[in-house]
């Protein structure tokens, strides 16, 4: 469970001011995940209560969905009688998403057009107020995590080139004295022709979207049939796209393995965002995969939600070695809307710069022999290699044409070349030149690549006069894990921009323990200054980052505040009273912290706090309580903590307070939180009897008591519930 305090005292304007950042953010930042239909401001969050017996599930997006553009969330839950929810709060990463306050509780948000993994988080809070939560983590795209070294000199063009006869039948046994290479019209000496042997890594990128669903029976025949054609060195994956994006089947070579991922897909419908997609797996493909790469995609071509244009797309694609295949479905439907001849001329123009084609698909039944075509086509290539005499002279895009000098011979290959052909290099410049939508995409896509210098220009973009450039390059230094980042990630992080300060916390979860040290220093001097907000979104993630060196700086902000002399002037006066309005919700954060942290050696702060008069103070030492005891129990270290004599105490004294004044078989009012944390009656009545003997004798004799009065009701007792 992961609870959020209101935040008490900020003003209206800061509110509306952080409102509309989130919404700005959203409609820039993919890297933070976007912005919800209905953005939520964090200061609506639930504040901490206890765990509530609602059961929270949830059903959209499933654990397997790589999440891209515009998706539906959706929780369902399930209540005792008596009980009913007052509402169901979705984050994304940690971001606000989704409030929903009535049954469906779902709601649509914008996933952005990054294929990374996100952690979806549903918090049920109930008519009570208690909470109940349930965590999806979906799937990311596979980059690799190292860098990846590219031997190619920038002079050095290498072509795969398809060369057929005028019936379309491939021709073979063609030597360099047979074709004729220019660049910018200016002829260049060939130094290789050979058959194209490089392994060859394939994304087939399937349209899910409503209007294009009835292909499906013939798509399954199909795509296993293509990959029939491969060679064993050769590689194919299924992505499926409407709004979100599916990796229905990662990379394989086995043709039934794609015939049972497509056999089990169910997600149709929606609108299309076919450009964002396309994007993304060719910058996928051109970074993580060495040999030759290629995209085919099956659409019909009609893009309703993407936010890249054409022209991105196009400058993005042609920093690659990836060929765009294209099958186009021009059904009857799709050439009645008023942007089909528009988008068949962009990927028309697409596909002709990567070295692809446009087969146009009327009907369905020529799929399956359109895929064997393209199989076909990609084992009978030409590979032709040649050092430009233009390269490093001429920047920009530079126009390639390969001829055959025998007539009546087709030549087809990619339209032309750009200098640093390296799509990490040509990212680097958007991040530096480009507008404010490139230099964001291009921080979330540099985030993801372990290339020479990226480091560096992210650590400029962290001073980008656009907020949600800088929003997206710390979070991609933190995916980097570069260090240097940490200072300026912390100052955001506790600035007074509450939509940067979401995006920082994501980079520092990120960074692990070597964000901790700094984190602590800082949460000390914000304790001083009583800095209500920046000490609550410090303790958050370190509470995330789960590092055991964290535990003495969260303990020192769970205590309470020493009684202080008199000040001696104003404004040490007004400092203090900061501090004392902070204290109560400062120390439930803290006391929630301890908690998640799950060390035995703050069980005494949280029962002293699970004993204060503020009931926000007390609910999170309880909450602290129960999840310390759950996670000693499930480790098997209940024993060794509770054999310590003042322990021993301890667990006496929160059994007792379980049980109250409650006869055997029945069960008081706070549900014995503490007993099922420890397992139930029957292993909690077990391990009083064990440690009786290092007990003193009064507390010796209470154990005894409360084990009797555990064990008739453990049979009766039903199973602790659990958050899903």
């Amino acid at each position: 469970m992961k609870p959020r305090l209101k935040l008490p005292g900020i003003p209206p304007a800061r509110r509306r001011a952080a409102g509309l950042l989130l919404t700005v953010l959203g409609a820039t930042c993919g890297a933070l995940g976007g912005a919800a239909s209905n953005p939520v401001s964090p200061a609506t969050l639930p504040p901490i209560r206890s765990l509530s017996p609602c059961r929270v599930t949830i059903l959209e997006p499933k654990g397997t969905e790589v999440l891209l553009g515009t998706i539906r969330l959706k929780a369902g839950a399930v209540c005792p009688e008596g009980t009913g929810v007052a509402e169901v709060f979705f984050l994304v990463d940690g971001e606000p998403a989704v409030l929903a306050k009535k049954s469906p509780y779902d709601g649509r948000f914008d996933a952005g057009d990054s294929l990374s993994e996100r952690r979806v988080e549903a918090r049920l809070t109930d008519t009570q107020g208690r909470v109940s939560s349930a965590v999806v983590i979906t799937p990311g795209s596979r980059l690799r995590e190292t860098v990846r070294v590219v031997g190619t000199p920038i002079d050095r063009v290498e072509l795969s080139v398809s060369v057929t006869d005028a019936a379309g039948r491939p021709v073979h046994g063609l030597t360099r004295d047979d074709f004729v290479v220019t660049e910018k019209g200016r002829e260049q000496r060939i130094e290789t022709v050979r058959p194209e042997t490089r392994p060859l890594s394939i994304a087939v990128l399937v349209d899910v979207s409503s209007s294009v669903r009835d292909f499906w029976p013939r798509l399954q025949q199909a795509a296993p049939a293509f990959a029939r054609t491969l060679s064993p060195e050769d590689v194919a994956k299924v992505v499926a796209f409407s709004g979100p994006a599916y990796m229905i089947q990662d990379f394989t070579r086995d043709p039934e393995a794609i015939a049972a991922s497509l056999a089990g897909f169910r997600r149709w419908g929606g609108g299309t965002s076919l450009y964002d997609t396309l994007a993304a797996v060719g910058v996928e493909l051109a970074w993580a995969r060495g040999g030759r790469q290629a995209v085919i995609l099956l659409s019909d071509g009609i893009d309703t939600l993407s936010r890249i244009d054409p022209a991105r797309l196009r400058d993005y694609l042609r920093r690659t070695d990836v060929t765009v295949d294209t099958l186009l479905m021009a059904t009857k439907e799709a050439k009645r809307s008023p942007g089909f001849s528009h988008s068949r001329r962009a990927i028309e123009r697409l596909c002709r710069d990567t070295g692809g084609t446009v087969r146009v698909l009327e009907d369905f039944d020529g799929m399956e022999r359109a895929f064997r075509a393209l199989g076909a086509d990609f084992q009978d290539r030409y590979y032709i290699a040649y050092h430009s005499d233009l390269a490093g002279r001429k920047s920009g895009w530079r126009s390639i044409k390969v001829g055959a000098r025998r007539p009546g011979l087709v030549v087809r290959t990619r339209a032309g070349v750009i200098d640093r052909r390296d799509i990490a290099f040509g990212l680097t410049e958007d991040l530096r030149h480009g507008d404010a939508a490139a230099r964001r995409q291009a921080a979330d896509w540099l985030g993801k690549m372990r290339a020479p210098g990226t480091a560096d220009a992210l650590l400029e973009a962290l001073d980008d006069r656009a907020p949600q450039v800088r929003a997206a390059a710390a979070v991609a230094l933190g995916r980097l894990r570069e260090v240097r980042a940490i200072p300026a990630t912390l100052a955001m992080l506790t600035g007074r921009d509450n939509g940067l300060s979401v995006a920082a916390g994501e980079a520092l979860m990120t960074f692990g323990p070597a964000a901790v040290p700094d984190l602590a220093g800082v949460l000390a001097g914000r304790s001083e200054d009583g800095d209500e907000d920046a000490q609550v979104r410090i303790l958050e993630v370190l509470a995330n980052i789960g590092d055991g060196t964290a535990l003495d700086a969260i303990t020192r902000a769970a205590q309470p505040i020493p009684a202080m002399t008199a000040a001696r002037d104003g404004e040490e006066r007004e400092r203090m009273a900061r501090r004392r309005r902070a204290e109560p919700r400062v120390r439930s954060w803290a006391l929630w912290a301890l908690g998640r942290l799950g060390r035995a050696e703050s069980l005494s702060v949280l029962e002293k706090g699970s004993l204060d008069s503020d009931p926000d103070v007390s609910d999170a030492g309880e909450s602290g309580l129960e999840a310390v005891l759950e996670n000693a129990a499930r480790e098997g270290r209940l024993l060794v903590w509770a054999a310590q004599p003042p322990n021993g105490e301890m667990l006496v004294r929160l059994v007792e307070r379980d049980l109250g004044e409650e006869t055997p078989g029945e069960t008081n009012a706070r549900g014995r939180a503490f007993v099922q944390a420890m397992g139930g009656p029957e292993p909690t009545a077990d391990l009083l009897d064990r440690i009786a003997s290092t007990l003193p004798p009064a507390a010796k004799e209470q154990a005894a008591d409360l084990a009797t009065r555990l064990r008739p009701a453990a049979a009766a007792l039903p199973a602790p519930a659990r958050d899903p």
